[in-house]
């Protein structure tokens, strides 16, 4: 029997409309995301005004709504459930006082932080993404 050659096998999915609509969608998703944090400043200022957390917590929000009122299947959850089936399952406890510790120490390694330095490796990043070159020493640096 000959051997089948990668090359040759079809991609079930090349081509599907379908697929091609999902990505899309989930792409412009995304870029919507980016351009808010954008917007907003851009990453770092994005989650000090706690802004990334509320898209996670909107994003899973809406997630379990939909979930909940059944639009969404979850096989073994809202779907085809075995009955007196109990899990224990822990659930992870939200720290309100998490955001500002992490605020407070971005606060400090910024005061404490040798700015001329943080500014020339930055300076140096950039010029090695323009110019085209590896940006990952740079980047380390940085």
């Amino acid at each position: 029997m000959e051997e089948a050659n990668l090359g040759d096998v079809a991609d079930p999915l090349g081509g599907s409309y379908y697929l091609e609509r999902l990505t899309t969608e989930l792409e412009n998703a995304i870029v919507k995301v980016m351009d808010e944090v954008d917007k907003a400043g851009g990453a770092v200022k994005a989650i000090e005004d706690g802004l990334i957390q509320r898209v996670c917590a909107r994003g899973a929000y809406e997630r379990q709504k939909k979930i909940d009122s059944g639009e969404r299947v979850w096989v073994g959850a809202n779907k085809y459930v075995s009955e007196g089936e109990e899990f224990d399952v822990k659930l992870h406890e939200y720290d309100p006082t998490l955001q500002q510790r992490q605020v407070q120490k971005l606060n400090k390694v910024r005061k404490e932080r040798d700015n001329s330095k943080v500014q020339t490796s930055l300076k140096n990043l950039k010029e090695a993404a323009v110019s085209g070159v590896n940006i990952v020493p740079p980047t380390l640096e940085a």
